[in-house]
C-alpha cells in the first residue's frame, strides 16, 4: 500500500528540499485517511511504474476532469506520496487526481522516464472512465523534473500518437518550478542533466523548449520569485519560446515563494495556483456540459 511499502529515497540536495519533503509527506498521510482513493495501479513492471487515483468523497458527476501530477526530485527521487497531500484540495473541485511514478535516474535514464509518463497518460487514458473520469479532459502537470517530463510528454505529439492518444488528449500542461532547457550552461544543472541523459548528445531531445513548433495545449507556467536561480529565466525563456510558436501560454509567478513552497501551496485552496486550476478544471465541465 501507498507509504507503506516505499524503499528509502536519497535525500535532496538542498537542506529545505529534506525538510519540505518530511512536510508534504506527514500532510500526504493525512490526505489518504481523508480522501477516496485507489493507490498502487501499475502501468508497468517496474516497482516505480504505478500510479495513485484520489477521487472526490460525493459528487453527482459521472465525467469529472482529470488532473495527472508528476512529483519532483530532480529525476533521481520522487514518488506518488510526495503528491497526496494535493488531493483534498483538487478533489473538493471537484476533479480526480492522478499522482504518477517513473522509473529514477541513474538506475533508468533519458528516455525512460519520458516513456513512463506517456505509459501512464495510455494506462489513463484506457482505464480512468471506471472512476468517473472524462478522458476528453485531461490536463497534466507537475513540480520541477515532474514539471519538466508534463511539459516534455505535451509537446510530443508524435510520442502520444504512438500510444494511441488522440490528438488534443492533453487539454492543457501547467508545469510547476520546472526547468526547460537543459542545454543551458548553469553548473548546477549540468551536474542534474549528467545523471538523467544516457548520452550527452540527447541533451536537445530531452529539452522542452526544443519541441514547441505546432503545439496546440495551453501551457499555465509556475514559478516562484525565490525559486532556484537557474529556473526563473529558464521560465520565461519557455513562454517566450511558446509564444512565439502561436501557443496559448499564461505566466504564474509567486510572489516570495521558493521551489518548495511553490509546490506546498498546491494543497491551499485559496492559493494564486489553486485558484486558477480551479476556475479552468470548473469551466472545462461547464463547457462540456453545454455542448452535450
Amino acid at each position: 500500500m501507498s507509504f507503506d511499502d516505499l524503499p528509502a529515497l536519497p535525500r535532496l540536495i538542498h537542506p529545505e528540499g529534506n525538510r519540505y519533503v518530511e512536510r508534504i509527506m506527514r500532510l500526504g498521510r493525512l490526505a489518504q485517511q481523508q480522501t477516496r482513493c485507489v493507490l498502487d495501479q501499475s502501468y508497468g513492471s517496474d516497482y516505480w511504474q504505478r500510479l495513485d487515483i484520489y477521487l472526490p468523497t460525493t459528487t453527482s458527476q459521472s465525467s469529472l476532469p482529470i488532473f495527472c501530477f508528476l512529483p519532483g526530485g530532480a529525476w533521481i527521487n520522487g514518488c506518488t506520496e510526495w503528491l497526496a497531500f494535493m488531493a483534498p484540495a483538487l478533489t473538493s473541485v471537484p476533479a480526480v487526481l492522478v499522482a504518477l511514478s517513473y522509473r529514477h535516474a541513474p538506475a533508468a535514464k533519458f528516455p525512460a522516464q519520458l516513456d513512463d509518463t506517456l505509459e501512464g497518460l495510455a494506462w489513463v487514458h484506457r482505464n480512468i472512465v471506471r472512476w468517473g473520469g472524462d478522458i476528453q479532459s485531461v490536463y497534466l502537470g507537475g513540480h520541477s523534473a515532474g514539471g519538466h517530463l508534463a511539459a516534455l510528454a505535451t509537446l510530443r505529439r508524435d510520442a502520444l500518437a504512438a500510444r494511441e492518444l488522440p490528438s488534443g488528449f492533453i487539454r492543457a500542461c501547467l508545469p510547476i518550478s520546472a526547468p526547460f532547457n537543459l542545454m543551458s550552461d548553469d553548473p548546477v544543472r549540468r551536474h542534474k542533466v549528467s545523471a538523467f541523459l544516457e548520452h550527452p548528445e540527447d541533451v536537445a531531445a530531452a529539452s522542452p523548449i526544443a519541441h514547441v513548433k505546432g503545439n496546440r495545449a495551453p501551457f499555465i507556467i509556475t514559478y516562484g520569485s525565490e525559486d532556484l536561480p537557474e529556473l526563473v529565466p529558464q521560465a520565461m525563456q519557455m513562454t517566450a519560446a511558446l509564444k512565439s510558436a502561436g501557443t496559448s501560454v499564461e505566466s504564474l509567478v509567486l510572489e516570495g515563494r521558493n521551489h518548495f513552497n511553490t509546490h506546498e501551496d498546491c494543497a491551499l485552496s485559496n492559493s494564486p495556483w489553486m485558484r486558477k486550476v480551479s476556475t479552468l478544471l470548473r469551466k472545462t465541465v461547464a463547457s462540456d456540459f453545454l455542448n452535450h
